[in-house]
């Protein structure tokens, strides 16, 4: 088997897009990622959510408590699913790594008011949807934000775990997520 080669591991300072990949649970892919050194926050935060969930296919949003993550917090969010018509999911925490990251506080909007259904957003979208069905999904890429007179680029791994909002259904409510920016692969670039 060849060893896949993350957009993070490969990534080279440029103005070329680097496409992200979707990892999901039970692949070697996603074992892979796990491994490495700097997966120990994914690792934490998955085991908890594994222990919260017991013999389930998904926790009880109840049952996540985020002091018990409080090494965690500053990458974590939790998105309201908004069945609809049409599909969407409510940012309802956000960490401040990431507001940081992404240089806004997104908490009380929308994921369509933040990310569009289509274009570069596409596979975030494939991502949530992904975790609405009960799927454990990392995404890994590059984001890309604007401060004053240059582009960054650094690259980013995002994980969403499902959560449930009522004991007696199978129905994910909400998502518990955990970003990770690789800083010190962080590029400027020049308008």
């Amino acid at each position: 088997m060849t060893k896949l080669v993350l957009p993070i591991d490969n990534y080279v300072p440029s103005t070329a897009a680097v496409d992200p990949i979707l990892l999901w649970r039970d692949t070697p892919d996603f074992a892979d990622f796990l491994a490495r050194p700097d997966s120990a926050e994914f690792v934490s935060l998955l085991d908890y959510w594994d222990d919260k969930r017991g013999g389930t296919p998904a926790p009880l949003r109840s049952a996540i408590n985020p002091a018990d993550l409080s090494r965690l917090l500053p990458g974590i969010f939790i998105m309201e699913v908004i069945d609809g018509p049409p599909l969407d999911f409510r940012f309802r925490l956000v960490g401040t790594n990431i507001i940081g990251g992404l240089r806004a506080n997104f908490t009380g909007k929308t994921l369509r008011e933040v990310f569009p259904l289509d274009g570069m957003f596409a596979i975030i979208w494939k991502q949530y949807r992904a975790a609405i069905q009960g799927d454990v999904v990392l995404r890994v890429g590059v984001d890309g934000f604007e401060d004053h007179h240059y582009r960054f680029r650094v690259p980013i791994s995002v994980i969403l775990l499902p959560l449930r909002t009522a004991p007696d259904s199978p129905r994910i409510g909400q998502l518990l997520g955990y970003v990770k920016y690789y800083k010190e692969k962080m590029e400027r670039v020049d308008f």
